[in-house]
């Protein structure tokens, strides 16, 4: 019992020393480099293909309660025209604060577009959403926007978000046909 003791004893410390000198005394973070100013892109922006996009739903100008879908496209190059093939798409997400877990995003808007940029050129495009979908995400941060003044959490709701992706080939693209 007494060697088992002194062996566990001996086999602690040996491990505890050689942690404390395999182990690096001082852990730092290093900065990353500042951005250069034609390197600075939207950091909500996705790499689709060789194009940069971003996009966010924003409340019409002109019509309330109207929704459009603000799309900005940037070719990362300066060297070399580019094509893509985009689906803008507007997700629904159900929430409940008695769930452990929603459900998988639904899609509720999508369309697809072939988009080509020039060395280095920046498009911005806004597309308006149907008026059924506007009322809505008009409705859904309406209720949002009330709970946050009354200070009362919204305890289920739907959020709708936007998002660029590349289209999913077709079932007949796939077999080869």
């Amino acid at each position: 019992m007494h060697q088992a003791r002194t062996l566990l004893a001996s086999a602690a410390v040996s491990c505890a020393t050689a942690l404390a000198l395999a182990w690096p005394a001082v852990t730092r973070a290093t900065d990353p480099e500042p951005p250069t100013a034609e390197a600075t892109i939207d950091p909500n922006a996705a790499q689709v293909g060789p194009v940069l996009a971003s996009s966010e739903l924003v409340p019409h100008p002109k019509f309330k309660g109207m929704y459009e879908l603000s799309l900005t496209l940037k070719n990362p190059s300066t060297e070399a025209p580019c094509e893509a093939r985009l689906e803008t798409v507007v997700f629904a997400q159900a929430f409940s604060e008695d769930a452990r877990g929603g459900p998988m995003p639904e899609t509720v808007w999508q369309k697809q577009e072939t988009v080509k940029l020039g060395p280095g050129e920046v498009i911005a495009k806004r597309q308006l959403l149907p008026a059924d979908l506007s009322f809505r995400i008009s409705q859904s941060r309406a209720r949002a926007e009330q709970a946050e003044k009354s200070g009362t959490p919204q305890p289920r709701g739907v959020y709708y978000y936007a998002g660029v992706q590349e289209p999913e080939a077709s079932p007949d693209a796939r077999r080869g046909s």
